[in-house]
């Protein structure tokens, strides 16, 4: 008989690219999710390795990340360490892919479920071309302000419906509600009956999935 313990945390994933909104929400999530989440930011989790001079610190400070053995897997591993040791469910905010995280995760987290942020290409051009960091030429900006037509491909790459936010139609208050929102509905249907949480007071709109509108 197998006695393994099947793990009780859930994972959340808040992905997008980059100049969508997901550090600036950070925060805001924290105060309205603490008490019953584990928060973690990507970015920062990177910089941290870096910065304690993670062997692969080159591949760090280019940002190459995907392939095997990369020090995405340590973000990744620390975040395991920890929900072990949690009663609370996980939320990661970051650009991640299906790739980087289904191999990892499955046996790892009770379930796993996509929220998926974008932003109106101007919208996109704005917010990084206020990013003081040589990383963001003009080249990269326009790779990401272009990036959603391969960003909305990722609902085809895993085993559940992901919401997707346009967060030029929203401000951060309301992303935060409406992430929230959605976080406890699908908890309710995640949880055992009697361990359900209370159902959100609001509706979560209905987002509608396709292209930004051109400005």
């Amino acid at each position: 008989m197998n006695n393994e313990r099947k793990p009780m945390n859930n994972l959340f994933l808040i992905t997008g690219m980059s100049g969508s909104g997901k550090s600036s929400l950070i925060n805001p999530l924290r105060e309205m999710c603490n008490d019953q989440f584990e928060i973690w930011d990507i970015d920062q989790l990177i910089y941290n390795l870096r910065d304690n001079g993670h062997p692969e610190a080159p591949l760090l400070k280019s940002w190459k990340l995907g392939d095997d053995g990369n020090p995405f897997v340590e973000c990744f591993n620390i975040v395991y360490s920890d929900a072990s040791r949690s009663q609370k469910d996980v939320i990661i905010c970051g650009t991640v892919f299906p790739k980087d995280v289904y191999a990892k995760t499955k046996l790892a987290f009770n379930a796993i479920r996509w929220i998926g942020l974008y932003a109106n290409p101007d919208d996109i051009r704005t917010r990084l071309g206020t990013r003081k960091s040589d990383i963001w030429t003009k080249e990269m900006i326009e790779f990401h302000a272009n990036s959603f037509t391969w960003f909305k491909k990722i609902p085809d790459q895993i085993d559940n419906k992901m919401i997707l936010i346009n967060t030029s139609d929203h401000g951060i208050s309301d992303v935060v509600k409406i992430i929230h929102n959605h976080l406890l509905a699908e908890l309710r249907l995640l949880a055992p009956k009697s361990d359900a949480p209370e159902p959100a007071k609001s509706a979560i709109p209905v987002l509608p999935q396709s292209d930004p509108p051109a400005r």
